[in-house]
């Protein structure tokens, strides 16, 4: 009886405190593989591995009282206190980062940036992404205070996430500015984050040992989700501050796009020709053949725009090509991996873009690796001219210094 009433010895429990900060917060078990663990792969969040620091530890005793950000909120008490790392963030936002995130330094000036600032005067969650924005523009360009910025971007970054998802859950012509803002400048804040990674955090990756389980390509999530945005509160924005923000107009207006090179014609045809003759059904050539002509387009637009709208028309394409693609690429089709590796080719002209540098490369590696066996096989053809044009390299070269790598 005695027995019966002794307690177990309770099993021992190992805790990990290096997951990510999201599964932190989810107060669930994060596997912890990097760049993007399995737990936000599979809800379609963001992952970060950064430190998660509350924000009255961002509040010096230093703080100040912002005489021109009202609305801003820093913390959970609400109060309207910010840190002189705040106020250099709205400095290099209005002087520098926010400038050239919208145009390259060749290009006249633009003032959409300030345009976003007065309406983050109103909505707190935009003016958290300015912040965290311009603190990752920094992290990049002064290095003596990388991690210092890194951490500022993180927390921004998550507080304006929280804050956005109860916006978008009551879409309304009073805060469809706001929206439509913050939905362009978290596009922007992925394609950064992947140029900041040594890693390119691109979700879309070989290192994925089962086969049957789907990849995606983060930005190209966010790119549709933000078609999504646009076309539930477009007549909205006609008469707000974006009634005359209408970049893909100035590609319209291009009535005869420069035509492709004479290389690139041929890569371009003979790649359609792969599938043209396989035993795939019609439907996935009909796929395969809408997101090939759709880079036809956009490569043509990227060679006759000015560098100010190159980005635009590169960019363009996740949006136009159809779902049933989408779908493939999550099925990691072999063709239409072949696409993207052409496509990377049109991120390669955008780099003049801080947070768009390294894009082309990041995504050329992920589809060689996913690939990888079939580069020596049915498909090297296909991949030497996109190697060539990304790297600068020959495919051999690339083979080599890879084999020398691992």
């Amino acid at each position: 009886m005695e027995e019966e009433q002794k307690i177990r010895p309770r099993r021992p429990h190992f805790k990990t405190r290096t997951g990510c900060v999201q599964c932190k917060r989810r107060k669930i078990k994060c596997d912890e593989q990097k760049p993007i663990c399995r737990k936000c792969e599979h809800h379609g969040t963001p992952c970060s591995y950064s430190q998660e620091i509350p924000f009255s530890a961002l509040l010096s005793k230093t703080a100040v009282q912002s005489p021109f950000l009202p609305a801003l909120m820093l913390d959970t008490s609400q109060s309207a206190t910010f840190t002189m790392l705040d106020l250099e963030l709205i400095y290099s936002w209005t002087n520098t980062s926010g400038p050239i995130t919208f145009r390259d330094k060749r290009s006249t000036s633009s003032t959409l940036h300030l345009a976003l600032v007065e309406i983050a005067l109103q909505h707190s969650f935009l003016m958290h992404e300015i912040l965290s924005l311009s603190a990752l523009y920094l992290a990049q360009n002064k290095l003596d205070g990388a991690a210092h910025y890194t951490l500022a971007s993180t927390a921004h970054h998550d507080l304006a996430l929280s804050l956005f998802q109860p916006a978008i859950a009551t879409l309304s012509r009073s805060n469809s500015d706001a929206c439509f803002a913050f939905s362009i400048l978290l596009i922007i804040h992925t394609y950064a984050l992947e140029t900041a990674a040594l890693t390119r955090n691109i979700s879309l990756s070989s290192q994925i040992p089962q086969e049957s389980e789907p990849m995606h390509i983060k930005w190209v999530r966010m790119h549709r989700g933000n078609r999504a945005v646009y076309a539930a509160i477009s007549p909205w924005l006609a008469d707000g501050v974006f009634a005359n923000f209408h970049p893909w107009q100035e590609l319209i207006k291009i009535s005869t796009p420069k035509p492709l090179s004479l290389l690139e014609q041929q890569r371009l045809n003979a790649l359609g020709e792969t599938w043209a003759h396989s035993s795939h059904s019609e439907s996935v050539k009909g796929a395969l053949d809408a997101a090939l002509n759709e880079l036809r387009s956009v490569s043509s637009l990227t060679h006759t725009s000015q560098s100010s709208m190159r980005h635009v028309a590169a960019l363009s394409w996740i949006s136009l090509v159809p779902e049933d693609f989408m779908r493939l690429v999550e099925s990691r089709v072999p063709e239409a991996m072949l696409i993207l590796a052409s496509y990377a080719t049109v991120l390669k002209r955008i780099d003049y873009m801080w947070w768009c540098k390294g894009t082309g490369e990041a995504l050329l590696s992920v589809v060689m690796d996913i690939l990888r066996g079939e580069c020596e096989g049915k498909w090297e053809e296909h991949l030497r001219w996109p190697v060539e044009e990304v790297f600068g390299e020959t495919l051999g070269t690339w083979k080599l210094r890879n084999q020398l790598a691992s």
